[in-house]
């Protein structure tokens, strides 16, 4: 065999054994760590903290917003502002236990809001807020029922709404939700075209709400 058959023997031999070591990851490390593609991802499920958000799909003009999801607490957030104007603000708890009567405690919470802010007991009514779809002359997709009830502080005008779920968690175990918003404007009564315009851009997130029956956990009997 003369010198250059052998060189490119070589050669080809050489190509193989590099071929060989790249599919089989040869060389990579003995460790046998695994490859990113191998290395286990967190799940939604372990992920989702259950607790109840609110989506802003813009701020109004006139108003400024923060962020578009707005992960509450159970302290209030202001979550659109008009200088001058209007200001809706909200705030959502998680706990433990679970509620017997969702419309009940959503009435309660309604009226304690009243008391913080030194009202007299005020009348309550069922409110609808759309919670995805609508928009662009669509229908609204899902709804979601609050109590609400409006009330004067000082020389502002208040529209409280409140919502209490019961969440049946996968382990088997429950909790219960509360989303509570404030809508305030200045003067005598709630202006109705600036509620209807921030009422238009939110969208609030809980869970364990039936989309066939508002108040599915009423107790009954």
């Amino acid at each position: 065999m003369d010198a250059r058959s052998l060189t490119h023997r070589l050669v080809a031999t050489s190509a193989m054994v590099l071929a060989l070591t790249a599919c089989t990851g040869a060389g990579s490390g003995d460790d046998g760590s695994p490859t990113p593609s191998q290395t286990p991802e967190s799940t939604a499920a372990e992920t989702d903290t259950q607790s109840p958000s609110l989506v802003v799909l813009e701020a109004p003009a006139g108003y400024q917003r923060d962020d578009v999801l707005e992960s509450l607490s159970s302290d209030w957030s202001d979550i659109l502002v008009a200088d001058g104007g209007c200001t809706l603000a909200a705030r959502g708890e998680t706990s433990t236990g679970v509620t017997p009567d969702v419309r009940t405690a959503s009435v309660d919470e309604v009226r304690a809001m009243a008391t913080a802010d030194g009202a007299a007991d005020p009348g309550t009514a069922d409110l609808e807020l759309v919670t995805s779809g609508a928009g662009e002359d669509n229908d609204p997709a899902r709804t979601l029922m609050f109590v609400s009830a409006d009330w004067m502080s000082g020389d502002q005008a208040v529209r409280a709404l409140a919502r209490v779920t019961t969440v049946h968690d996968y382990d088997g175990s429950e909790s219960s939700q509360t989303l509570a918003l404030r809508f305030s404007c200045p003067g005598g009564a709630i202006d109705e075209s600036e509620w209807e315009t921030v009422a238009a851009v939110i969208r609030p997130v809980m869970h364990g709400v039936d989309e066939n029956d508002p108040w599915a956990d009423v107790a009954t009997g």
